[in-house]
């Protein structure tokens, strides 16, 4: 009988221990693969959130710089820290958070990373009302004169809208002289909705007239520390508008790290920006000011932390606003950064000459 002729070499299977190394190989090319895979997508996920967050961060600078576009201008300045101080003119910063606990605030090597802001802004989509015969500021409360008497329309646009008779309160409102001799904030402590057939100018009777306007009672609002202010003889012609505003601090939050503006009349907070939802956190919130000319709006170290600092307080009319995130945990990024400069309408519109 022949026999069976060899397998060629081709032909012949692996050897166990070729298998075993073969596998071991396999294995740890999965694993490195896998690692590789997972490094690339957690890099993938810091880019998506880091241009989330900065999408979500130019937009949160933007709110910031209207706000600050929208302070207002007051004139004769109020008290802040005093009565006669004279400190607040619609806009300014405070040193410490001692008067404002629930805001953090930073300072290092001169330069704040934490600013605190007080300010007075118009409120945005309200048109204004214009008052209807002359009213002075130190009229005494028991005067019928001291109530201040505006035109009214019956618009959401408009503020003091009627809800059945009352209108619908607005805590503060800024009355600007028809001649342009005064910018004062008010609190509106009572509003009364009025539709009579007598002239709100002189109080006679028109027969056949139907008269319709708003008649508010108000005062001046007390300082940041409670004391009251004195009232000034400014008379305010017929014909002077009235803004609806609100005054309101601006900081990052202590307790949560949340960019916030908080209403001095309501105590209401409101979330311009929340980092965490982005995984990010707020490192440095920044306002600075300057009382720019076309020569030296570029200069940084012209730029102060505190207005009240400048040696022409009634010159400032530019702010400065730097925001940075940083991630709050997991693989690190480049911490962003974003700085926009805004032109304070309501203050370059009323400057001394000798500013220029």
């Amino acid at each position: 009988m022949k026999s069976r002729a060899a397998r060629p070499s081709s032909l012949q299977g692996f050897t166990l221990t070729e298998v075993l190394v073969s596998s071991a190989l396999l294995g740890l090319l999965v694993v490195t693969s896998m690692q590789l895979l997972v490094k690339v997508d957690s890099e993938s996920s810091v880019m998506q959130r880091s241009q989330q967050a900065r999408i979500e961060l130019l937009g949160v600078i933007d709110s910031v710089g209207a706000l600050l576009f929208n302070a207002a201008n007051i004139s004769p300045r109020e008290g802040l820290n005093s009565d006669l101080d004279r400190r607040y003119k619609g806009l300014t910063a405070y040193d410490s958070a001692s008067a404002t606990p629930f805001c953090k605030h930073a300072a290092e090597g001169g330069r704040e990373t934490f600013s605190i802001v007080r300010l007075t802004h118009l409120k945005g989509k309200i048109f204004t009302e214009v008052t209807l015969r002359p009213w002075n500021e130190a009229t005494p409360a028991s005067n019928p004169l001291s109530k201040l008497r505006l035109s009214f329309h019956n618009h959401p646009s408009y503020p003091f809208q009627v809800t059945d008779t009352t209108p619908k309160l607005e805590r503060e409102l800024l009355l600007i002289d028809g001649e342009n001799l005064a910018s004062r904030r008010y609190r509106v402590t009572h509003a009364n909705h009025v539709v009579t057939d007598k002239d709100p100018y002189s109080d006679v009777a028109v027969a056949g007239s139907t008269f319709i306007y708003t008649e508010l009672s108000v005062d001046l609002p007390a300082l940041p520390n409670g004391a009251a202010q004195t009232p000034e003889p400014l008379q305010f012609i017929s014909g002077s508008t009235a803004y609806a505003a609100a005054t309101s601090i601006l900081c990052v939050s202590a307790s949560d790290g949340k960019l916030i503006t908080r209403d001095e009349a309501t105590g209401e907070d409101r979330t311009l920006y929340d980092p965490a939802k982005d995984k990010f956190k707020i490192t440095s919130f920044a306002v600075t000011y300057h009382g720019t000319t076309l020569a030296s709006v570029l200069q940084s170290s012209l730029y102060a932390a505190f207005p009240t600092s400048l040696t022409a307080i009634d010159c400032v009319n530019t702010a400065r606003v730097s925001l940075e995130l940083a991630p709050l945990a997991g693989p690190t990024s480049t911490p962003i950064r974003l700085q926009k400069q805004v032109l304070l309408n309501n203050f370059n519109l009323r400057r001394p000459a000798s500013c220029n």
